[in-house]
């Protein structure tokens, strides 16, 4: 259904929300001032799995990622299944979705943006297409931060080694893992080591790491593990485990954000649970160090 307003429409997949990712989206608000809603076109997490035949790991959840470009002044968010569109030609998509769907009186994207049935047509086309409808198109070019361009593969890089500092500047936020506490097996707590259990896609490095999670307006001290627990299962899926320090109040299905400080050592097997417990309390003090 075509909305009465005119909007200015910030396009791409957007997984990090990184500083490459805020400019399009910072830009396309700037159209507020000219009477256009600040809007996104983006996917659904769920609809689309790979790209470029690869499996995508996402830094955020769908519900994160929409948190993130909310705070950019984004006002509306049209999330669109994958297959729904993945097969319409270069003019459809700008027909069908930008004007007919987004009423879109301008676009902003990156200089990479490709769009049409397998990614066929890039910005030039883009700005060809948008111009038989009176669309202006604005292409960002890319950002760079120390010799490095910005981008999701250099986030999930700088995620996969544990360099925790690296990839907060590349998001210009706090890495962080936003979900909902779920009830596993409770081996924390029988060891005496209680944790918040979340789910995750990020292409994390696994191990632990020094964090922080937010309670009631107060920050505690955590530890979290990122992995696959091999001391207890041989093929277990990846699970983030935080125990926070000083704390014992019961959170199973509260929304948390566990924030990352800092990578301490890699996830390993050991031979019992008490070998599991000396370590992490070697672990705890260490954090206390940080």
């Amino acid at each position: 259904m075509l909305t009465e307003t005119k909007a200015a429409a910030a396009l791409g997949l957007f997984d990090g929300v990184h500083l490459g990712h805020k400019s399009v989206l910072e830009k396309a608000v700037g159209y507020k001032c000219r009477g256009f809603v600040p809007a996104c076109f983006t996917f659904n997490n769920d609809s689309l799995e790979n790209k470029q035949l690869r499996k995508i790991q996402y830094i955020y959840s769908h519900e994160q990622k929409c948190r993130y470009i909310r705070e950019c002044g984004i006002e509306d968010i049209y999330s669109f299944d994958f297959e729904a569109i993945r097969t319409l030609a270069p003019s459809e998509f700008v027909k069908m979705i930008l004007v007919d769907k987004m009423n879109c009186a301008a676009v902003v994207c990156g200089e990479d943006f490709k769009f049409g049935f397998n990614a066929c047509a890039d910005v030039h086309e883009l700005m060809r297409l948008c111009k038989t409808y009176d669309i202006e198109c604005r292409v960002v070019s890319q950002i760079e931060l120390d010799g490095l361009r910005i981008s999701s593969a250099a986030v999930r890089s700088a995620l996969s080694l544990g360099d925790i500092a690296k990839a907060k500047s590349l998001l210009g936020r706090d890495f962080s893992i936003v979900g909902t506490v779920f009830c596993d097996h409770r081996k924390g707590t029988k060891m005496g080591i209680p944790t918040l259990n979340l789910k995750t896609s990020a292409p994390l490095r696994l191990g632990v790491y020094a964090s922080n999670v937010a309670i009631d307006g107060r920050i505690y001290k955590s530890i979290t593990n990122v992995g696959k627990r091999p001391t207890f299962y041989d093929n277990s899926d990846i699970v983030v485990e935080t125990h926070i320090l000083d704390f014992d109040k019961n959170l199973y299905d509260c929304e948390v954000e566990v924030v990352f400080d800092g990578f301490i050592r890699d996830e390993k097997r050991f031979d019992s649970a008490s070998e599991l417990i000396e370590q992490i309390e070697r672990d705890i003090e260490t954090l206390r160090l940080f």
